[in-house]
């Protein structure tokens, strides 16, 4: 092999490495199943009205995973009982010391934001109940300052016909608790 040969095989290897590492590392979305406002009441133990109070993330017991926990203060129960005042709500991903793990799929509350959650309980740790979103970002509406109920986070499979979003908070509890009645 001469060195022309071998200098063009080189740069070959060098240029399909870096295409590797490129595709690798492009952020994606997830694309999800949709789930319809009955699908979320159906598989929730908890849908809840609040406020975000705190946003914390930690590390995951064995440091492969940071994890975030939201502290939203329950103004209104829509299904279900709330044990507490507060809740905890778990979100895979966050960032800790310039460190963040990212998940597609998850929308991370701010602090200060009126939420609307669709829960079941996730795991109960150093003896407190913590909660996660059905259908992760699916299962959580913002609520803007003029009371319109957002999601958003995520893209989806197929049509998205079936999904409420961008409507007055009213009509959405109007609607989850109709649904909440038929299902009895």
């Amino acid at each position: 092999m001469n060195y022309k040969n071998r200098a063009d095989w080189i740069a070959t290897i060098i240029f399909f490495i870096l295409i590797a590492t490129f595709s690798l590392t492009q952020q994606s979305a997830a694309i999800m199943v949709s789930l319809s406002t009955e699908n979320l009441t159906s598989e929730s133990a908890l849908i809840i009205l609040g406020d975000v109070k705190q946003v914390k993330s930690e590390w995951s017991e064995d440091k492969k995973s940071i994890f975030t926990f939201a502290t939203v203060a329950v103004q209104k129960t829509i299904k279900g009982k709330a044990a507490n005042k507060t809740l905890k709500i778990m979100y895979e991903g966050g960032e800790i010391d310039g460190i963040g793990m990212k998940v597609s799929d998850v929308a991370i509350p701010n602090v200060g934001e009126n939420v609307l959650l669709f829960l079941k309980p996730a795991k109960t740790r150093k003896f407190e109940t913590t909660y996660k979103n059905v259908g992760k970002a699916q299962g959580q509406y913002k609520i803007d300052k003029d009371g319109i109920a957002r999601k958003s986070g995520y893209s989806l499979e197929g049509s998205a016909k079936d999904i409420d979003n961008n409507m007055p908070i009213e009509v959405l509890i109007e609607k989850i608790k109709r649904i909440g009645n038929e299902t009895k």
